[in-house]
């Protein structure tokens, strides 16, 4: 592997850190340790992307002899002294343990939908010389704050679309490709940009040119962003006029093209373009008796869409009878950038450690923020009649705890497809009325 500030995994925590190894009370032997949501934005979190950063940074030998004195070369510039870097420490992981870390994380599966303020996951240090290496990743583990909170948000997208399709569609077969979980949006490729490329200029090939011998005739699905100028325009002169043979050409042979307005208010957009296509096209009602486009032409949108546009896009469809079934959506700066480590108030406390062969609690309760109180002793996640709790003081019943050995000393022992995560994570008749959490939503921009 090679070492720098990316690659050495010893550099991946806080500075101070590295200095927590002289402040444990002497006798130390075993170190504890918890993340959960404490709350935030949502009432519960999938849990996802652990999996990531363990195979990531943590499988298999990750310590070398050039990390540690790579590390313990920056540690004495950062410090301005060279007694605070733990070098005996790694270095006893890279002779007794091959550089692997010796430490235990057990975890709910991934893709687990968990009611907030439950233990997510636990680590424990394995090897009584090194309890220090439970804390020293607390940096690197906590950074499952972000695949975890996409996820979340991805899946209150699929709610609101499933609330609608289920008012306004025969069927919630196309729930699944209105918007993908965990999180993965109905692509507008490359590939599939091509294709539509490829028939215009077919089109003016044909009326241009002697010959259509450099043009590759494509079929399937194909989608176009159409607001480059005028959208208006592009929808009734090219898409419904100068290219409308060509459009239903392709529906004769089975694809569909999506047609992409990329900017402006989201409903109002998505409306009118629907009811430009539809008013050329022509509709019909569904059993539901919303109209329907053809099957060859669909919209979709991707600009301004969080849960909240999302939701407003679909009302109006719904209130100007159209089914939610003719669109499709996509999310990138509100879903990836719009968010960080508070939205879901995700933290990682230590509750319980081993000194002198004498198990003491840990906790922190501050006066001045009580919902910081963190969890006491050795936890268990358990669910009973549909009712998470996180069990504390080691009191839970082994039988029943959700959380499973995922990580030991170096080896990963739970593999879950992506198939499992997202399994896992499909909405249920369990789950929140989600339009009622959006009207009594209290929202603050960024948490």
């Amino acid at each position: 592997m090679a070492t720098g500030p990316v690659d050495n995994v010893i550099l991946l925590a806080d500075c101070y850190k590295t200095s927590h190894h002289k402040a444990y009370p002497p006798g130390t032997s075993s170190l504890y340790a918890y993340f959960e949501s404490r709350g935030g934005r949502f009432p519960y979190t999938v849990f996802f992307g652990l999996q990531y950063i363990l195979k990531r940074w943590l499988c298999g030998p990750v310590i070398t002899k050039e990390m540690v004195q790579e590390a313990k070369e920056v540690m004495g510039t950062v410090f301005k002294r060279d007694d605070v870097f733990n070098e005996d420490g790694w270095n006893y992981i890279l002779e007794r343990h091959g550089g692997r870390i010796p430490v235990r994380i057990r975890a709910v599966p991934e893709g687990s939908v968990v009611p907030v303020k439950n233990v997510l996951f636990t680590v424990e240090s394995t090897d009584p010389a090194v309890p220090w290496v439970t804390n020293f990743f607390e940096t690197l583990l906590v950074q499952v704050w972000y695949p975890m909170t996409v996820a979340t948000i991805s899946r209150i997208h699929k709610q609101v679309i499933h609330y609608y399709m289920s008012l306004t569609h025969d069927s919630l077969e196309t729930v699944e490709f209105s918007t993908l979980l965990v999180q993965v949006w109905y692509p507008m490729t490359v590939a599939t940009i091509s294709r539509i490329h490829k028939q215009v200029i077919h089109y003016y090939m044909s009326l241009t040119h002697d010959s259509l011998e450099t043009v590759e005739f494509s079929v399937g699905d194909a989608g176009c962003v159409c607001d480059s100028y005028d959208i208006w325009k592009c929808f009734e002169d090219v898409w419904c006029h100068d290219l409308r043979d060509l459009v239903l050409q392709r529906g004769e042979k089975g694809g569909c093209i999506y047609l992409r307005p990329d900017s402006g208010d989201p409903a109002e957009v998505v409306l009118r373009c629907l009811e430009i296509l539809g008013q050329s096209y022509g509709t019909q009602n569904n059993s539901k008796g919303y109209k329907m486009l053809p099957p060859y032409l669909r919209v979709i949108h991707a600009d301004g869409i969080d849960y909240r546009s999302l939701r407003d896009v679909l009302e109006c469809l719904k209130n100007n009878g159209w089914s939610t079934a003719n669109a499709f959506f996509g999310a990138g700066g509100a879903l990836l950038q719009r968010v960080n480590r508070d939205t879901q108030k995700c933290a990682y406390k230590v509750s319980h450690a081993v000194v002198d062969d004498e198990e003491k609690e840990v906790y922190k309760e501050p006066i001045t923020g009580t919902w910081k109180k963190s969890k006491r002793g050795r936890l268990s996640l358990q669910c009973d009649e549909g009712v998470y709790r996180t069990i504390e003081h080691g009191q839970g019943d082994g039988e029943k705890d959700l959380l499973v050995t995922v990580f030991e000393n170096g080896e990963l022992l739970k593999d879950y497809s992506f198939d499992e995560v997202c399994q896992r994570a499909e909405i249920s008749p369990e789950d929140i009325d989600v339009i009622k959490f959006l009207d009594g939503e209290k929202f603050v921009d960024g948490v």
